[in-house]
């Protein structure tokens, strides 16, 4: 069978043929283009697995490492059939938006039935399909971004290839792949604050993040308050020089931990942040309250009226010291 022209497609499109020269070579410069950009040079490039989350030299689990130019679409990792099949939606509406009647409702369920049942076949993809949905629904209600969703998916399949949930909850191993890739990228989220939207309790999450962390040899650098510090004076309401003052209270902290004794040693980062806010907001005078810190950052009232007087001295020493 003789496989259609440029001519045949102008005259079925009702177009002037005249401009098949002109469209011809917009086409083979934009593949030209496109195969430059997207050509391997070098070999690693060349060997480049965008599922490979294994650590570098270091140690460490690092997105850059794992990032290359052709990546896949998102849904290749947050989907259990990486995207290959078709999706029936949920909503019994029509192309046009008008719902569906009785009998069209029942045929599309059983066709949304079997679309699942052809998906997914076997234990492991069932688990795999579990844990990725897990992902998606806790990375929604926590607003994390679809770059560390993407992440955590990525890092939850190697966990299944590894043979990590055999014993161990879906839900456990979904909730430390979160935890572990929005730490990796500078976003972190405390275990409380993953164990708030998980379906399981916070010890079988670090149980689950040991795992992960040790069959993978990943090294991942002590949390730095002031990463949490946006957020939570976001959410609590500071002000901007709320804000300011308190990173500046947390760096003074943590440069004389390494002087005299240690201030902000033991004490978790979001206690820390909420502290320091608490403790800038009383310099500054802001009107937020020490209630809605607290609930910003996911800590006791107790916690900050412990702390906060620990965080100002350093800081009024260095000031006083310059003041002199």
């Amino acid at each position: 069978m003789r496989s259609p022209t440029s001519e045949d497609t102008s005259e079925d499109n009702g177009e002037d043929s005249s401009t098949d020269g002109e469209q011809s070579r917009v086409s083979s410069f934009s593949d030209e283009e496109s195969s430059e950009r997207f050509r391997s040079y070098s070999d690693r490039e060349r060997s480049y697995d965008p599922d490979d989350l294994r650590p570098d030299v270091n140690g460490q689990f690092s997105p850059s490492e794992t990032s290359g130019r052709g990546a896949a679409p998102v849904s290749r990792y947050e989907r259990q059939d990486r995207g290959l099949s078709s999706v029936v939606g949920s909503e019994n509406r029509d192309g046009y938006g008008q719902t569906l009647s009785s009998s069209q409702r029942q045929r599309a369920a059983r066709i949304r039935r079997w679309q699942q049942r052809v998906q997914v076949s076997g234990t492991t993809a069932r688990s795999q399909r579990q844990g990725l949905d897990e992902i998606q629904r806790m990375a929604t209600a926590l607003g994390i971004k679809k770059d560390v969703r993407q992440m955590a998916c990525r890092l939850f399949r190697q966990s299944v290839d590894a043979g990590l949930l055999p014993g161990r909850a879906i839900e456990s191993v979904a909730s430390a792949s979160l935890y572990i890739a929005a730490r990796s990228v500078g976003y972190p989220r405390s275990f409380d604050e993953i164990a708030a939207v998980s379906r399981v309790e916070r010890k079988r999450i670090i149980n689950g993040y040991e795992s992960v962390r040790d069959e993978f040899g990943l090294s991942l650098a002590p949390v730095d308050p002031q990463s949490y510090l946006p957020r939570v004076a976001s959410e609590a309401g500071a002000s901007q020089s709320v804000q300011q003052r308190a990173a500046e209270i947390i760096q003074t902290a943590q440069e004389s931990d390494g002087k005299t004794s240690s201030v902000i040693g033991g004490m978790k980062p979001t206690s820390v942040v909420a502290s320091a806010l608490f403790a800038a907001k009383s310099l500054e005078g802001d009107c937020v309250t020490q209630t809605e810190i607290a609930d910003a950052a996911n800590v006791h009232e107790s916690t900050i009226r412990n702390n906060y007087r620990r965080l100002l001295e350093p800081y009024h020493e260095l000031n006083t010291d310059k003041d002199t």
